[in-house]
């Protein structure tokens, strides 16, 4: 685990403390001041065998065979004394013509269905910002992805049947996806993305490097055609989409391009130590920078996607290689990179509403403390980063920190200006558990500083856990806790610089995710355990929450030896409003038993009781097959019709008749 994997030690107590007033955070002003502060800061991490740093690599390889000049800068790879500068460009080159900029051709209209009432969509954390999937639909059609595959399935008979009408095979498989209209966007990785030459070092081979892979498609008459590629160099973290804009979260790393040289057959430590400076002492501006390609129509344009200009970075702390960069983009629209807004740092964990993106990354840190230490590797913090969303795009508001590690995007919220943060202190996952509690803190941004400043903190919860789930809804905070029972905690909000708990109630078992069924109640979606903390299997509870003094369990369902993929992913979930029913994929592979599915169900004011089950055709088959037809994503289309996916299958249930198949469509 990396030592610095965000802001470094020093940067963070400065933040946690607010230490000085003075502007912590800023802007470089030009390219070769950013030259100079990636140089300056490498060239002194560079050893014989490369870089030596825990925070960045660089890519390695013998000199062997390739003689060159010891005198010359680079060694083998026969540098220029001096190599030219170039001011880096959003659109560095490339024979894009205008015509290729036109997405008129966008015929989507309005089929009437409302969403939510029609169909259900892909079950997000808010409202209104909608998150990627590998599952979507309009209520008309519904697509897929699975594997490189993308499907498009034609709904008939009000969601009763299906058709396959398309198909299109993509170069890579996507990880999911994001639609408006008869657009889509693919979003992926690969890892032979080639930089543009006039930004790649002369002595990197070019074998590939890791990018986002953006695929947009556009559907007419259930027809799919590929219309864009966009490769942006970097990992691809998380998106999210607001009335058809897409904000994506990359991480790229300057140093993974870069090969250097490591000492072999007559070449000494000292020789290729002198390469190695030699190389990153000649870099220029665009060689720290992440580039991008866009094809479209069998042609290109590329260029960077993050300008000197937009980079913020620590004036007084070096906080890594790292660039987290948030980029705008429409769907429908011509995929150019043209707004983006970047600092240095890593990138993890990523909460958005409609007009703020949060992103957070938890580290643990083994330097500050002795082998030897009960809290050895419990020392987590977790930097914040927040950033303005508006029509013009992102850009950088603030950066804070706090102890502890973040379990995922349910553990931060916004409220009135004010971010909220969960995480658990301690060591969490070592013997010496006793140490670990948890705690929300409460942050308003400082402008002027950029600073997130700690306003409230409501901690001491859950002594000797660490937190399973949360869930904000309004004013309130709902905070789960586990090591052996399960404490669920009801925090007010309603003043984030007096929060306070005002209630808990305690159970065996755990939730992994919560989710708010109608009011005064809370859906739990975690597993059950015994009195000694060891899980027995998926369990669902049903909370009542209406009285924020004395939260009460109403009712439970349980299903021995199994799990759910719902409890780690809350799209894997679905709640139908209309039919008060929960739906989840479980699995059960013991011994003794074996389901793969889907279950349904009934969630009333006051019980939880099981309407039936789905399975995609599994008797019989081998373990591989088993698995390709375990359940993945759920969703209601006509009211009253359950499609079911699995990696082969899309598959037809009426809600009320549940031991009957519809309908059955391929879409592998």
């Amino acid at each position: 685990m990396s030592l610095l994997t965000s802001f470094s030690l020093a940067l963070l107590l400065a933040l946690l403390t607010n230490v000085a007033n003075a502007r912590l955070i800023s802007k470089f002003g030009n390219c070769p001041e950013l030259n100079n502060y990636y140089i300056n800061r490498a060239v002194n991490l560079v050893g014989p065998y490369g870089l030596n740093s825990h925070n960045a690599y660089t890519r390695s390889r013998s000199p062997q065979g390739q003689p060159g000049d010891p005198g010359t800068p680079g060694g083998p790879a026969d540098l220029p004394l001096r190599r030219p500068f170039a001011e880096p460009q959003r659109v560095a080159g490339g024979n894009l013509t205008e015509a290729d900029r036109d997405t008129s051709f966008d015929d989507s209209e309005d089929n009437g269905l409302v969403a939510g009432v029609d169909f259900s969509t892909t079950n997000v954390q808010v409202t209104g910002v909608d998150e990627p999937d590998i599952i979507k639909t309009d209520g008309r059609r519904v697509f897929t992805v699975s594997g490189n595959t993308f499907s498009v399935v034609q709904v008939l008979e009000g969601g009763k049947t299906g058709r396959r009408v398309g198909q299109l095979k993509l170069p890579t498989a996507p990880r999911d996806m994001l639609i408006q209209g008869d657009f889509l966007l693919a979003l992926g990785d690969v890892s032979s993305y080639r930089r543009p030459v006039h930004l790649r070092y002369k002595t990197d081979p070019s074998y590939g490097e890791e990018a986002t892979v953006v695929y947009q498609i556009h559907v007419r008459g259930g027809t799919p055609r590929l219309v864009s590629t966009l490769y942006l160099e970097g990992r691809y973290i998380k998106s999210r989409e607001v009335d058809g804009v897409v904000r994506l979260v990359l991480r790229f790393n300057p140093l993974s391009s870069i090969w250097l040289y490591y000492p072999t057959r007559g070449v000494q430590p000292s020789q290729t130590k002198k390469w190695n400076r030699e190389i990153i002492q000649y870099s220029r501006p665009g060689n720290w920078l992440p580039t991008y390609r866009l094809q479209r129509n069998g042609r290109e344009q590329f260029g960077v996607y993050a300008t000197c200009n937009d980079i913020y970075h620590s004036q007084n702390v070096f906080a890594g290689f790292n660039l987290l960069t948030v980029v705008t983009l429409p769907i429908a629209g011509f995929l150019e990179p043209s707004s983006s807004a970047s600092i240095m740092s890593d990138a993890k964990t990523v909460y958005a509403t409609k007009k703020s993106m949060f992103v957070t990354t938890s580290e643990r840190r083994f330097d500050d403390v002795p082998t030897n230490s009960a809290r050895w590797g419990s020392n987590y913090q977790t930097a914040i980063h927040h950033f303005a969303l508006s029509d013009a795009g992102a850009s950088y508001v603030a950066s804070g920190a706090v102890t502890g590690s973040v379990i995922n995007q349910f553990a931060m919220h916004e409220m009135h200006d004010t971010f909220f943060i969960a995480t658990t202190d301690g060591a969490t996952w070592w013997s010496r558990r006793d140490l670990s509690r948890s705690k929300v803190t409460a942050f308003l941004p400082n402008r002027d500083t950029r600073q997130l400043v700690k306003i409230g903190e409501v901690g001491n919860l859950g002594v000797g856990e660490r937190i399973f789930s949360v869930r904000y809804i309004g004013e309130t905070a709902y905070v789960v806790t586990f090591r052996q029972v399960d404490p669920l905690y009801i925090i007010d909000l309603s003043n984030p610089r007096a929060m306070r708990v005002t209630g808990e109630l305690k159970i065996p078992g755990f939730s992994s995710y919560l989710h708010p069924v109608g009011a005064g109640r809370l859906l739990g979606v975690g597993q059950e355990a015994t009195l000694t903390g060891r899980t027995t299997g998926a369990k669902v509870s049903l909370f009542d929450v209406s009285d924020k003094t004395n939260p009460r369990e109403l009712s439970a369902w349980k299903l021995s030896g199994s799990y759910s993929d719902a409890q780690w992913d809350h799209r894997a979930f679905l709640y139908w409003r209309r039919e008060r029913v929960a739906v989840m994929p479980v699995n059960v592979y013991s011994s003794s038993q074996r389901f793969t599915g889907a279950i349904v169900l009934n969630v009333s004011e006051s019980t939880i009781t099981e309407r039936g089950r789905v399975t995609h055709n599994t008797t019989g088959l081998n373990w591989w097959d088993w698995w390709s037809r375990s359940i993945k994503r759920n969703a209601i289309i006509g009211k009253e019709y359950l499609w079911s996916m699995s990696n082969t299958l899309l598959q037809v249930n009426n809600l009320n008749k549940l031991n009957e198949v519809e309908a059955q469509v391929p879409i592998a």
